[in-house]
């Protein structure tokens, strides 16, 4: 289960709002993929191997789901399999930001896509 969090965007809030609602109620639907979301916009940024299995396991789950191969609390539904996708990706950006913010701090200059570089509080100059 998902770890308490002041954070009310977290998994957790979302784990809680949706085990307040029985199995198969309208509302599973509407939660489902703000929970997706969190999920894997959580484990990706923690550890941004993740990525992979999960843009290729969600689509995946969600056609288990959708032939009954899968037991869930909701349907199957594309915007709970988007929502998680979008999670994956909103996991990587939080990753990169800290690892670039990581390296600036150790006076690392690394290109930042945008023509520039970036750096931490502590770290080299911006070019660009």
């Amino acid at each position: 289960m998902p770890q308490p969090t002041n954070n009310p965007a977290s998994l957790y809030s979302a784990y809680m709002q949706r085990a307040g609602y029985p199995p198969n109620d309208y509302m599973q639907g509407v939660l489902g993929p703000m929970e997706h979301k969190q999920a894997a916009q959580e484990m990706v940024s923690e550890n941004p191997f993740m990525a992979i299995p999960l843009a290729a396991g969600i689509p995946l789950y969600s056609g288990g789901k959708a032939l009954g191969a899968i037991p869930a609390r909701s349907p199957a539904s594309a915007d709970e399999m988007f929502a998680g996708l979008e999670g994956v990706a909103r996991g990587m950006e939080s990753w990169w930001t800290r690892a670039l913010d990581g390296f600036g701090k150790l006076g690392i200059m690394l290109d930042d896509g945008s023509g520039g570089t970036r750096r931490g509080p502590g770290g080299a100059g911006v070019r660009g």
